[in-house]
């Protein structure tokens, strides 16, 4: 499960908008000048601000990263953000100007509680987009805002944002966030969504890369919370949970064991179940067994 291969070289916005077909090369562009009187003032109301320009780097691990120059401007309900994005390799990877909603809309208060584009979600690469009735998302260069009846809540890439995109993002088995990040430890975090929780843990503990999202849904959730959770004795997830058919069983391997769910119930078995490469290790006769 060595997964260095499969990272993009760049920071999260290559996914975000070619998905969108938003590739743009241009800087960005916001309102320049005071309104002319007698114009409509639009969804964000009349400006409260000049246009500020910000330019930053942003390193996340060997070939993960990007380099940002950006404008913003704050208006009555929301603010205007432009940019112009480079990746790692110094290439222009995308730019382009949109807005993060205030007033009614949640996600600029969610957005400034984070630092704003110069904070841990960045500039948005994308504008709020209605997934189904009450549910809506925006996308930023590291991360995005997910807005549920459960309310409004960052994902962010860095901690296993990539990998729920990967999933399907709100569309995925585990459906919109609960909650905000809970940090445990150096890469170790969790975030509770509304069908499961993902892990958020190294991709592996001697190399630069960002740690990976797994997450642990439906039967697994009571079962590795009867055990402690992510800081009990089975430790975090290591693999999303597979199926036998022969067997009719469904497996997830830990840290520190596995839980098997099947006709005969929960079975937990402890030891060490993944090699460094984090493949499956076959001989099972040296790991002692414990049923629920």
């Amino acid at each position: 499960m060595a997964r260095n291969h499969r990272r993009p070289r760049v920071h999260q916005p290559t996914r975000n908008l070619r998905r969108h077909g938003r590739e743009r090369d241009s800087g960005p562009r916001l309102l320049r000048g005071p309104p002319r009187r007698g114009r409509r003032p639009g969804a964000v109301g009349y400006p409260t601000s000049s246009q500020i320009g910000q330019t930053t780097s942003v390193y996340i691990a060997e070939g993960y990263g990007y380099d940002l120059d950006g404008a913003y401007q704050i208006f009555e309900r929301g603010a205007i953000y432009g940019s112009r994005v480079t990746d790692y390799y110094g290439e222009v990877d995308a730019s382009g100007t949109f807005v993060v909603k205030g007033g009614s809309s949640p996600f600029k208060a969610v957005h400034d509680s984070v630092g704003g584009g110069g904070g841990f979600l960045s500039y948005p690469i994308s504008n709020e987009v209605r997934q189904a009735p009450g549910y809506w998302y925006q996308e930023f260069l590291s991360g995005d805002i997910y807005v549920s009846p459960s309310g409004a809540f960052p994902v962010y890439w860095y901690w296993g944002g990539y990998d729920y995109n990967q999933m399907g993002g709100g569309s995925s088995a585990i459906g919109y966030p609960t909650g905000n990040l809970v940090v445990q430890g150096s890469h170790y975090a969790y975030q509770r969504f509304e069908r499961g929780i993902l892990y958020t843990l190294p991709d592996c503990y001697a190399c630069d890369l960002p740690p990976i999202g797994v997450p642990v849904k439906g039967g697994f959730i009571s079962a590795h919370a009867a055990r402690g959770g992510g800081s009990g004795s089975l430790g975090y997830p290591r693999s999303a949970e597979t199926y036998n058919s022969s067997t009719r069983t469904w497996t997830q391997v830990f840290e520190r064991g596995r839980i098997e769910i099947g006709p005969g119930g929960t079975r937990y078995f402890t030891g060490k179940f993944w090699t460094e490469g984090f493949a499956l290790q076959s001989d099972r006769q040296a790991l002692r067994t414990v049923d629920s």
